[in-house]
């Protein structure tokens, strides 16, 4: 899942958190907000896994992870 967030300033954007409820959101609760010249975008990925059943050293417990990872950048004028 990818969340887009943009501002005008990096002070204006909060991390987003891939959970909540304790599951992880779906993608129609995700944002995507690219903004416009000049805006500070955040793009998050989140990537959620379950490796329970792949791993022996788990015994089949539940060892789902999730990896979450984000960028922030200022989009620039294409004049």
């Amino acid at each position: 899942m990818v969340i887009v967030q943009s501002s005008t300033d990096f002070g204006g954007i909060a991390q987003p958190n891939c959970i909540s409820n304790g599951l992880v959101i779906s993608d129609s609760a995700a944002a995507f907000n690219t903004g416009s010249v000049g805006s500070v975008v955040l793009v998050t990925v989140c990537d959620p896994r379950d490796f329970g059943s792949k791993l022996p050293m788990f015994n089949g417990a539940n060892a789902a992870f999730l990896t979450q990872a984000s960028a922030a950048f200022r989009a620039e004028p294409y004049n």
